[in-house]
């Protein structure tokens, strides 16, 4: 019954971007769906959905690494450092203290042509800012990316890019997830970007009996060890194309991008309603999905909401 609704939604969404009379947003929202799906298509042709696995060396200990940051050089990063050495394992630090001992910190207004506050380029290892409040999420994807050059890979918290095939996938979760831990560490729990990708990553915690679980996989740039869990709750064809549709969020501008929202909040209810017996996290992760007026029309009507109200406690 929920897929029927989720059709029905689809194919009015499509007719609403058909018809809008904004020309300017139809144009975007065709061509990034296209070039998205176009992507997608390619993504298919390569094996294991091109989650590529790996072994990142560790050749130095933490105390070694942290010998080799030259301070003087980083020491607009310092507090950004101590504060995630305060909100994370040791297990978590590795990449971090790696990459500070080469990272560059640059003021480049030119990128908010791109719409961008701030961005980190793995390869060069650097960080360019147009605004110095976008320097803790930067900073974040600084401390979770792995260059792989010899074999292809460049890897940051939760996505992965294929360099010689010019494919990306889980950026939409990866973007969602470092914004969230960027409010969690320096902003005092506010996020100022990517609220629905946000919403996604805290409802993708659920899953975790701690959800500071989901910090390893992040800091050690371990998407497939991230999907290898997810796949107590579901298929890895299933969360390969969750990550996918979580992607077409990232690519897309509304109201096409509220279609996908949707498809995914609703699909991550059906899961962890089928497999959690929590009762409270239950009804935490309800309060959530029902912040989207259209996930809890369709839940209620298709009778899947909670009926812990209805249970004697």
């Amino acid at each position: 019954m929920i897929d029927s609704l989720v059709y029905a939604f689809k194919e009015a969404l499509k007719l609403t971007t058909i018809y809008l009379v904004i020309p300017t947003t139809t144009l975007i929202n065709i061509y990034k769906y296209t070039s998205n799906k176009l992507m997608l298509n390619r993504t298919n042709k390569y094996s294991n959905h091109v989650i590529k696995k790996f072994h990142l060396k560790k050749d130095s200990s933490l105390e070694e690494l942290k010998d080799r940051i030259k301070k003087d050089k980083v020491k607009e990063l310092l507090p950004y450092l101590r504060k995630l050495e305060k909100f994370t394992s040791q297990d978590n630090l590795y990449t971090v203290y790696k990459n500070l001992k080469s990272v560059k910190v640059k003021r480049n207004k030119a990128i908010l042509l791109k719409s961008a506050e701030g961005v980190y380029n793995s390869s060069k290892n650097l960080i360019e800012l147009a605004s110095t409040s976008a320097l803790g999420h930067e900073f974040l994807h600084m401390a979770s990316s792995n260059n792989l050059e010899k074999k292809g890979l460049d890897l940051s918290g939760l996505e992965q890019y294929l360099v010689n095939e010019k494919i990306i996938i889980g950026r939409g979760l990866n973007e969602g997830y470092t914004e969230l831990l960027t409010a969690r560490i320096y902003q005092k729990g506010r996020y100022d970007r990517y609220q629905t990708l946000v919403k996604i990553a805290k409802l993708l915690e659920f899953f975790f009996d701690d959800k500071k679980d989901m910090e390893k996989y992040y800091f050690n740039s371990d998407l497939p060890g991230f999907i290898n869990y997810m796949e107590q709750f579901m298929s890895k064809d299933e969360i390969i194309n969750l990550i996918k549709d979580i992607d077409t969020i990232y690519n897309l501008v509304p109201p096409i991008k509220t279609y996908y929202s949707a498809k995914v909040q609703l699909n991550l209810y059906k899961v962890f309603r089928k497999s959690s017996h929590d009762k409270k996290k239950i009804k935490e992760f309800e309060r959530l999905v029902y912040q989207n007026k259209i996930v809890e029309v369709i839940i209620k009507q298709d009778s899947l909401g909670s009926d812990l109200k209805r249970k004697p406690a």
